[in-house]
């Protein structure tokens, strides 16, 4: 099983994913973007724990998708994980070993539902600990 643990301060994010792309929606203000902000930083309150290379996606992630290998690459609320180009570079590199997880509310109708899991991220109830609940 792959997995991102992100401890910021005392808030604690686990995702864990078996297929090779992810889709994560979630309501405003469950932790989405702080978890995302967080990913990589070097900083004495932030300690991240991956089973691979943790990349953010940029303006550039074709060619970030192209070039790399067994790495988890994440998408945050990018308009293009709803295109038919997403799907074709998707496609295309099928055999990078790469998982991909999209935080967002995009459509998504070029990805094939039986490819994805698709999680809505929540936030237990004392707004520290945030963890994924599985939907499809």
């Amino acid at each position: 099983m792959e997995f991102i643990d992100l401890t910021v301060a005392d808030c604690h994010y686990r995702i864990e994913f078996e297929r090779r792309i992810t889709v994560i929606t979630g309501d405003s203000g469950v932790g989405k973007t702080e978890f995302v902000s967080n990913l990589n930083v070097s900083a004495p309150n932030v300690i991240m724990k991956a089973s691979r290379n943790v990349i953010r996606a940029d303006e550039n992630w074709e060619i970030l998708m192209r070039g790399s290998r067994d790495s988890i690459i994440v998408f945050d609320d990018m308009e293009v994980v709803g295109s038919s180009r997403f799907s074709k570079v998707v496609s295309d590199t099928n055999e990078s070993g790469n998982f991909i997880v999209i935080i967002g509310r995009e459509n998504f109708k070029y990805l094939s539902r039986d490819d994805i899991d698709l999680y809505r991220f929540a936030t237990s109830s004392n707004g520290k600990d945030h963890f994924l609940i599985k939907l499809h």
